[in-house]
């Protein structure tokens, strides 16, 4: 009888072991899921204050070389109206839609990056979830079939007051007299 416990504890024991390992590289998985997601939000803020930084550089480059365009038509006694103040005009449209495009494109990376920081979340939280079931799940099939592999050896050697092997009673001769 000790013997068929022994084979349920180690049956149980084995079955255990492999559930903890599969959970722990599930909850391995999870965390480095968490730090992508840190990286990643960090990597979209850095983007978009780059961004930011660039786009007031670009401004200030600009607003340069509008006072220096302003100043070479003054000196050039050329005027202020007419087709110099349409030059002038596309210059500042020209320079502020620069800028914009410095800002659009840094905003674009730091959404796209806030959008892969989401997506990992969510597999963090999946790896979460797998680690879970496979520890509470893995540990009560491995008690069950701990269990049931000890009661079936100690059935087969024929334990069990007569419930054995070609016992009119045993499960495998139901409903067969």
């Amino acid at each position: 009888m000790a013997q068929f416990a022994i084979i349920a504890a180690v049956t149980a024991a084995a079955q255990m072991a492999s559930a903890l390992q599969q959970s722990s590289q599930s909850s391995a998985q999870a965390d480095a899921a968490g730090y992508n997601v840190a990286v990643l939000k960090q990597q979209g803020i850095s983007a978009s204050n780059t961004a930011a930084a660039n786009m007031a550089e670009s401004q200030r480059r600009s607003a340069g070389e509008l006072g220096e365009q302003a100043a070479a038509f003054g000196q050039a006694n050329i005027g202020t109206g007419g087709s110099v103040s349409a030059v002038e005009k596309q210059s500042a449209t020209n320079a502020r839609m620069d800028a914009l495009n410095i800002l659009y494109g840094g905003e674009l990376e730091r959404h796209q990056a806030f959008a892969e920081a989401s997506a990992e979340r969510y597999r963090q939280l999946v790896y979460k979830r797998n680690a879970d079931t496979q520890l509470y799940g893995g540990i009560g099939t491995s008690l069950l079939s701990g269990a049931s592999a000890g009661y079936g050896a100690y059935l087969n050697s024929g334990g069990g007051s007569g419930l054995g092997k070609g016992s009119a009673t045993s499960p495998g001769s139901l409903g067969r007299k």
